[in-house]
């Protein structure tokens, strides 16, 4: 089987019908690769199809058989690698690469030729590259050449083609008439050629037509083979579907109820909270104003005041606004933070915080800074918050990131900055 498509890719190829040798190519490549015939028979017939991709102008497809060919050859002494080198530095010639890499190598392939034939054949490649490039005088060299010494019909052929265009570009009507003779007998040819070309056409086109029926009706058979088993799966997951729709349907009312029962609950909590907060802070301050000894008092006027700075900044607006949500809500850690979106801190807020724990807290984020130069500035709103002493999934939900980043971030914060359990009394106590 291999050889037969062989032998149609050639076929087809000899008359340029490309489409129809790229098809019976890849047939025959299949073939020799179920058969693990020799390296050199499989890329042989890779460069094969990419010839056709290359005379098609698919340069890139061309390319990538050229390689797979080279990729399988482990004998680089042999006309197949020699083609195969021919082929790629003529089509990186086509694709705008350098001209003088593409002719250095040709003109290397041109030096290892093993035969006559072989050899001409390198210098018709040669003679075509410097043709394209309008260089006639080194045109004419390679391509006299090919015509006067090659047995190769078709290479005389088309050298002669060739060197009669340079002839009427350089005004040598002499000797134009001796290539332009040897051309009138293929005028004939040319056209018994394209009857067979028409014929084998069609033949290709009623193959490809009983091929395509042949599937048609197999893939008939299959589809009402498995159109009911096919019917049956879809009325089956159809019904699946809309019991798991009604199940999640219910469970989403009761899960609704219960966090509004929840919210409910919060903030009926959150106005008792409140209000004890107030009457708690009140408290220590007339405390603190009641403290006796003139010592005392002096000594907590003209050194830091610690408790008196963190109820300060607790008062701040900002700071009552995230304990009030944080008490009112009750954020949860197995929840998808994304539910909490509405009560997530805008930048605005987060710039409030810092500066709140700046002004009330003795300068909290310099201090930070300063003491631990490799937090960063996330890593410093991270603090401020807890500050706050509020936990791990209320900031996940404040800050809309995931609860397992968020303790994270924790525990590679507390690495730097020490502390223990509580580290919201840490945070407090930082050395001025």
């Amino acid at each position: 089987m291999a050889l037969t498509y062989t032998r149609l890719t050639v076929l087809f190829s000899d008359l340029y019908l490309h489409e129809q040798a790229i098809y019976f190519g890849k047939f025959s490549l299949h073939y020799f690769r179920t058969a693990e015939a020799s390296p050199r028979h499989i890329a042989w017939m890779l460069d094969e199809i990419g010839a056709q991709y290359d005379m098609m102008d698919s340069n890139d497809t061309a390319d990538i058989y050229y390689r797979d060919a080279l990729n399988i050859l482990s004998d680089t002494n042999n006309i197949t690698y020699r083609d195969i080198v021919t082929h790629l530095s003529f089509l990186s010639y086509k694709k705008g690469e350098s001209l003088t890499t593409s002719l250095r190598l040709l003109k290397e392939i041109a030096t290892k030729a093993e035969s006559d034939k072989e050899f001409f054949s390198r210098c018709m490649n040669i003679g075509e590259v410097f043709y394209h490039e309008r260089l006639f005088d080194s045109a004419w060299y390679y391509l006299s050449r090919a015509f006067h010494e090659s047995q190769n019909v078709n290479s005389k052929k088309q050298a002669a083609e060739w060197l009669v265009a340079i002839c009427k570009a350089q005004g040598n009507v002499s000797e134009m008439l001796e290539y332009a003779d040897f051309l009138v007998p293929f005028a004939n040819q040319e056209e018994n050629q394209g009857a067979v070309k028409s014929q084998l056409t069609e033949q290709y086109k009623n193959y490809s037509q009983r091929k395509q029926d042949i599937l048609h009706q197999q893939e008939r058979r299959k589809n009402i083979k498995w159109t009911m088993t096919i019917i049956g799966c879809l009325l089956v997951l159809l019904s699946s579907i809309a019991i798991l729709y009604y199940k999640n349907r219910i469970k989403k009312q009761r899960l609704e109820m219960q966090i509004e029962t929840e919210r409910h609950a919060h903030k009926v909590q959150q106005k008792a909270l409140s209000g004890r907060l107030k009457k708690s802070n009140e408290a220590l301050h007339n405390a603190l104003k009641q403290l006796d000894g003139k010592s005392t008092y002096s000594k907590l006027q003209s050194e830091p005041k610690p408790v008196q700075n963190y109820i300060s900044f607790l008062e701040a607006p900002i700071c009552i606004h995230i304990l009030e949500t944080v008490r009112q809500q009750r954020f949860k850690s197995k929840m998808d933070f994304l539910i909490y979106k509405e009560y997530a801190l805008q930048k605005g807020q987060l710039l409030a915080l810092r500066v709140a724990a700046d002004e009330k807290m003795g300068c909290f984020t310099i201090r930070l800074k300063k003491h631990f130069p490799s937090l960063t500035e996330e890593d410093i709103t991270y603090c401020c918050l807890y500050l706050l002493d509020i936990t791990d999934a209320d900031i996940a939900a404040l800050m809309q990131k995931a609860y397992p980043t968020v303790c994270e971030r924790k525990r590679k914060i507390k690495r730097i900055v020490g502390g223990g359990n509580n580290f919201s009394f840490t945070l407090r106590n930082l050395p001025a």
